[in-house]
């Protein structure tokens, strides 16, 4: 059977194909607010939408503040949409404005140890069955947060963990769609479980992010840096193997100056020449000469000009098999001198 689709009269938009990767977990709520954001962002033409216009469209279709506030931060968390804070009129139309000063080092030494105390996990508290059901009943936004973390796992959360999701709430300070953000980061690796929601947060009390477009980059790195090592992983054989603390360093420094990947594999077909392996240290060192020389990529590389016409990473040296041929040498030449004594 073949279907006809009711003509759009010159009015469509469309939708990512990576939605449907997405669309199992995606449930009612989730795909009204994923149109009227298409649809909105169509009729305006433009790839953002005012987020009062996003709020007035969801309460005509149906849905309550609290739907359409779990459902975009669903959308957020998945990717699809990133929040952009607006300038005030007063910083658009005026270039004569002073820049906010940055604060002091010892303001910001002493806020990070005020931090490091009050977000200390090992002193944050005990939560009673009470406490927990008083704090469902009577905080709204953290009994949204509460219905939104039981849908994305698949599950009721037990009074342990609904004390853990407290405690992010309540005595981390988080915003519920910075929570919210972790929890859709932790699924979409796999990571279905409070306490790795946990630490993910206590990372962000750590490192000074408590706002979402910070937990939003801090997330965009860590998959950016995902995605890269995985692609070092295949290239030189690496496996599944835990990388080592200088090898990290490397592959996070070659992920953000975005070293064209033709430039790194071509590094690592002339790591493997001259050594017989896979080596990180060696392939950068390589990469670092190429960038001092101010080769950007693998053209300017292979044309590179070489001394005497021989390529510098044709000859290496394993000092490991060096000191072993040189002590095999020094016992042949000791025999030698034995059988001639003997004669």
């Amino acid at each position: 059977m073949k279907y006809s689709l009711k003509p759009t009269n010159g009015g469509q938009f469309s939708l990512p194909l990576e939605l449907i990767d997405r669309l199992p977990d995606a449930g009612e709520t989730e795909l009204k607010i994923l149109l009227i954001i298409y649809a909105l962002a169509a009729e305006k033409g433009a790839d953002e939408l005012e987020d009062s216009r996003l709020r007035e469209c969801a309460a005509e279709a149906g849905l309550d503040e609290k739907e359409t506030e779990s459902a975009i931060g669903f959308w957020r968390g998945a990717g699809f949409l990133t929040g952009k804070k607006r300038k005030t009129a007063k910083a658009e139309n005026s270039s004569d404005e002073k820049p906010i000063s940055p604060k002091k080092p010892d303001e910001q030494s002493e806020k990070t140890e005020n931090k490091q105390v009050l977000f200390d996990p090992g002193k944050k508290p005990a939560y009673s069955g009470s406490e927990l059901a008083d704090a469902v009943s009577g905080k709204p936004d953290f009994k949204a947060l509460v219905d939104y973390t039981q849908q994305r796992l698949g599950k009721m959360i037990n009074q342990s963990e609904l004390g853990i999701l407290y405690s992010l709430y309540d005595y981390l300070k988080m915003p519920v769609e910075v929570i919210m953000l972790a929890i859709e980061h932790c699924v979409s690796e796999n990571k279905s479980s409070i306490r790795y929601v946990e630490k993910l947060l206590i990372s962000f009390a750590d490192d000074g992010i408590d706002s979402y477009e910070g937990a939003e980059a801090y997330i965009n790195r860590r998959r950016k840096y995902k995605s890269f090592e995985g692609r070092i992983r295949s290239l030189c054989g690496l496996g599944e193997r835990a990388l080592t603390k200088s090898e990290k360093a490397i592959v996070s420094a070659l992920s953000e100056s975005e070293t064209p990947e033709e430039l790194i594999t071509l590094a690592y077909e002339k790591t493997v020449a001259a050594t017989g392996k896979a080596s990180l240290a060696y392939m950068n060192k390589i990469l670092s000469d190429w960038s001092e020389k101010g080769i950007k990529t693998a053209a300017e590389a292979q044309s590179e000009p070489r001394a005497a016409g021989k390529d510098d990473t044709s000859v290496s040296y394993d000092l490991g098999n060096f000191f072993e041929a040189a002590v095999s040498r020094g016992r042949s030449n000791q025999d030698d001198k034995d059988k001639r004594d003997e004669s």
